[in-house]
């Protein structure tokens, strides 16, 4: 048995892996699954961000885009009231966290009090990194819970492709649609700010901190 220390937005974690079919060992959350287990912290600016600077391009940013956004995904024309941070600014005022626009997105109050709601409740996001044959996927069926999201290439192949057998060589003509799916899931996790607790696999180190970074993940990198 080896001892792997995890680094995390949090610090360090202790994690134990196990070698062999039963590498993947229970890993130990702090606290129970139904908490929140990454709480957001000072969830609106003070008040000093609500400059007049702020007001000027509220105003004009809306008039730009009146219709909320999450609504006219049912086909439904609501009328846009706030602006939204689809990555959460956890309190950040700088320019890239509070005033990047690509960050913006227009939403009716009502959908803006869910998104924020679910901000603050929402469930731990996590992806796993590792070589070929080192476990990614057993190790978060041991540690997924019922309901987590979990998106791992070779399942996904293996349901696409009828009587695909290497788990281990993905089509490459598929790729891109994969990488799509994969984005267009990132994307979609920042919006909702869903509850669910989310996992994704990476073979790719690089990729899997720049996924992690996307949507403020804890990287377990299985080596």
């Amino acid at each position: 048995m080896t001892l792997t220390s995890i680094p995390t937005s949090m610090g360090s974690r202790r994690v134990d892996f196990r070698r062999g079919k039963d590498m993947a060992t229970k890993w130990n959350w702090a606290g129970k699954r139904d908490k929140p287990t990454q709480p957001m912290v000072n969830m609106r600016p003070s008040a000093g961000a609500y400059t007049y600077r702020w007001q000027k391009r509220r105003k004009s940013y809306l008039e730009e885009n009146p219709l909320c956004v999450s609504c006219a995904s049912q086909n439904k024309p609501v009328a846009a009231t706030d602006i939204d941070h689809i990555k959460a600014h956890r309190g950040d005022l700088s320019t890239e966290a509070f005033w990047n626009e690509d960050n913006w997105q227009p939403l009716c109050h009502r959908c803006h009090a869910q998104k924020t709601n679910n901000e603050s409740k929402q469930g731990r996001r996590t992806v796993v990194t590792g070589l070929i044959g080192s476990g990614k996927s057993t190790f978060v069926e041991t540690n997924a819970a019922l309901g987590d999201i979990v998106f791992d290439y070779d399942l996904i192949i293996a349901t696409m492709i009828y009587g695909h057998g290497d788990k281990h060589r993905n089509p490459t003509d598929l790729i891109p649609l994969l990488e799509s799916m994969r984005y267009s899931l990132l994307d979609w996790i920042n919006q909702t700010a869903t509850r669910r607790s989310v996992w994704i696999i990476c073979t790719n180190k690089n990729t899997a901190a720049s996924v992690a970074a996307k949507v403020g993940a804890d990287v377990i990198d299985l080596a």
